[in-house]
């Protein structure tokens, strides 16, 4: 039975390594990716990089370098970057099976394994060009080694293993201290309790605090700001705490949510007994405590994709203690009422519906936006600049801009497009025929104007492409006289 479990394992792992590469470049780059590919230029210096970087940025270098090096061997090419992403989650998925093996119950391995599979949140964040998926992986990574090193204190290997992978972690993003936290608070509890010391590992967290140290205090030194977009946190995020979002709807989140607020506390005792659940339960609650009471304090730092790891003990804890449950009927239950719930929602997500039709896009079409422009016989092409109006914001804008210049012409390089991108200056002195005027519309306040007195323009068409506005202009000579 087991080994036949071993196999569905299988086939499920495959399907869900599908799932992340399926269509992975369905949809365009958004901003925040289209940053990612501007930073990560192999073509420009180390320096210039980390300049780009830290005029634009808010997360760690760590994922951008990464990106860097994986463009410089396959090439700067936008469908490119996408397929790291995608194989950093496919890693994932993967080592969540050896993960799921270091506890001594093999019953949960085959449900545990399917729910992060089709988990939703982790398939979208497989296919976007930025640093979650890397987070997830390491998060993974460093908490299989630390499972390991509590099993066998005296093999090296582990504790190396387990430094490497929580550094590169915390470098990953700040947030990602809570794991450090959340460990250091599980060894001092162990030697005020037990008067245990755990040895090995307390010079693998030492080195690691050494390194972040050194690390953070460069990375806060040139960061541009804190978060000022996030806005501060609301009632309604306390009846869900984001798993609405983590499991692809509000009912998957509430029933997710319940069962595992239920499990830990009808099996409370097995989070002192055993080591590793303590440390999940100290992990799941620091995820949430030391954010929130931050925001409360301070302000707001906490949105959903920057706690993306806390899904992997929501689900160890959920799908292990499940079997916990002596009565057949209430475990049987609760394991269909997953499976079903989860395949349903799946089957109603874009991931799914893309096997046998198109689906709305949700991020900005550059390429119906573009393919228009070279159908045309109008070849000549101006990126509207970006509008605001504080001015300490003007110079980050112009950096916005360059970025998304940058990936436009990169964009019609690697389509091999006649078009021609002039600079916006240029309609000062335009009287030719007509001109496209390409406009990003979440990042102007003007409604995508035209830049330059509109009077002097006429709008022959003005068409929107998914948070893209087009218009093609020509030049009004009734207004000369």
């Amino acid at each position: 039975m087991v080994r036949q479990d071993n196999y569905i394992i299988i086939l499920i792992i495959l399907l869900g390594i599908f799932f992340r590469f399926y269509q992975i470049n369905y949809e365009d780059l958004w901003i925040d990716e289209i940053f990612s590919f501007w930073i990560a230029d192999p073509n420009i210096s180390f320096i210039e990089t980390l300049q780009r970087h830290n005029s634009i940025e808010q997360i760690p270098i760590f994922f951008n370098l990464i990106l860097k090096f994986f463009y410089s061997i396959f090439g700067h090419e936008i469908k490119m970057g996408r397929y790291l992403v995608a194989l950093l989650g496919s890693l994932s998925l993967i080592y969540c099976y050896f993960l799921s093996r270091e506890f001594e119950n093999n019953d949960f391995r085959l449900i545990f394994i399917f729910l992060i599979a089709f988990n939703i949140f982790l398939i979208k964040y497989s296919q976007e060009l930025r640093p979650y998926t890397l987070i997830v992986l390491l998060f993974i990574l460093s908490l299989l080694y630390f499972f390991r090193c509590l099993k066998n204190p005296n093999n090296f290997l582990n504790f190396l293993f387990f430094f490497l992978f929580i550094t590169l972690l915390i470098f990953s993003h700040p947030f990602n201290f809570i794991l450090l936290f959340s460990i250091i608070f599980f060894i001092l509890f162990n030697f005020f309790s037990k008067k245990y010391v755990f040895k090995k590992l307390n010079w693998s967290i030492f080195l690691s605090i050494i390194f972040s140290i050194i690390y953070y205090s460069i990375y806060f030194k040139n960061l541009n700001e804190l978060t000022s977009w996030i806005p501060g946190l609301e009632l309604k995020f306390f009846t869900n705490f984001f798993f609405s979002k983590f499991f692809g709807s509000r009912l998957l989140g509430i029933i997710h949510l319940s069962v595992l607020i239920f499990l830990i506390i009808r099996f409370r005792s097995k989070l002192i007994d055993s080591n590793k659940f303590f440390v999940l339960f100290i992990i799941l609650l620091f995820t949430y405590l030391i954010p929130i009471l931050f925001s409360l304090i301070f302000k707001n730092i906490l949105i959903d994709r920057y706690i993306i790891f806390v899904i992997i003990p929501v689900l160890l804890f959920t799908t292990s203690f499940i079997y916990f449950l002596k009565n057949k009927f209430w475990r049987n239950f609760l394991i269909s009422l997953f499976y079903v719930l989860t395949i349903i929602n799946f089957s109603t997500e874009n991931n799914f519906k893309q096997l046998y039709k198109k689906t709305n896009k949700t991020k900005p079409d550059f390429r119906s936006a573009l393919s228009k422009i070279n159908s045309s016989n109008i070849k000549n092409l101006i990126i509207k600049k970006s509008e605001t109006n504080k001015f300490d914001k003007i110079e980050f804008y112009n950096l916005i801009d360059n970025s998304i210049t940058s990936y436009i012409e990169k964009y019609i390089e690697n389509n091999n497009y006649n078009l021609r991108v002039l600079d916006q200056s240029s309609l000062k002195n335009f009287k030719n025929e007509q001109i496209w005027i390409l406009c990003y519309t979440d990042l102007d306040l003007t409604n995508c104007k035209i830049p330059i007195n509109e009077d002097k323009f006429i709008i022959n068409e003005n068409l929107n492409f998914n948070k893209l506005n087009l218009k093609k202009i020509s030049y009004n000579y009734r207004n000369e006289n």
